[in-house]
C-alpha cells in the first residue's frame, strides 16, 4: 500500500490510507489547526483503510455510495482474510485477519 502526504502551505493532503492494520492517523506529522485533507484513489482495502480516522475525505463521484458501508465485497476486504503471512508482524497479540474489517 503506498501512502503520499503532501505538506502544503494552507492544508496538508494525504493521498490514500492503507490497509488500516493499525492506527494511521497519530503517524501524520500536520501541524494542530492546520488541514489534512484525505483523498482515497479508489476503494480498495489497501487505499481506504484508515480513511475512517480523518474527518475531511474525499474520492472519486463513483465510489461515493460504497464509501458509507466500507461492504469487504466492494473493497475486497474478504480477500485479506485467509492470506496466511500477509502479515509478518501483528499489530496487537489477539489479532487475526480473519477479523479484519473497514471501519467506515
Amino acid at each position: 500500500a503506498n501512502m503520499w502526504h503532501l505538506k502544503g502551505r494552507d492544508a496538508d493532503l494525504l493521498v490514500d490510507t492503507g490497509m488500516g492494520i493499525c492506527p494511521l492517523a497519530p503517524q501524520i506529522d500536520t501541524p494542530t489547526g492546520k488541514p489534512l485533507i484525505v483523498v482515497a484513489t479508489h476503494i480498495h482495502l489497501d487505499h481506504v483503510g484508515s480513511l475512517h480516522e480523518f474527518p475531511l475525505r474525499m474520492g472519486p463521484r463513483m465510489s461515493a455510495a460504497q464509501f458509507h458501508g466500507m461492504d469487504d465485497a466492494v473493497t475486497y476486504a474478504y480477500m485479506f482474510h485467509n492470506l496466511d503471512g500477509a502479515v509478518s508482524k501483528l499489530p496487537a497479540p489477539d489479532w487475526k485477519a480473519a477479523d479484519y474489517r473497514i471501519p467506515s
